[in-house]
């Protein structure tokens, strides 16, 4: 709890404390010492993105899933065969 209470003081707001270095929070993180993760609906360089849609992952936020990308594809095949003939 020492060092804890030490790296908070000496980095501060939304960095934490690297081997005696100061770094700005990974994605997905925030807060003293980058404790907290992104509240729901929010993600990336400190929680300042906003998703539009569910569910949305704290570092990445919006991600397409197997069944939509394959979907996508497909139609992009057909396009592309349909244009070529």
């Amino acid at each position: 709890m020492v060092f804890r209470a030490f790296a908070d003081k000496t980095c501060g707001n939304n960095r934490y404390n690297d081997g005696g270095v100061c770094k700005e929070c990974p994605a997905g993180y925030f807060g003293i010492n980058c404790t907290k993760m992104c509240p729901p609906l929010y993600y990336g360089i400190m929680c300042l993105q906003k998703c539009d849609c569910s569910p949305c992952h704290y570092v990445h936020g919006c991600m397409s899933t197997p069944s939509i990308t394959g979907e996508i594809l497909s139609t992009l095949r057909k396009l592309k065969k349909d244009s070529s003939n």
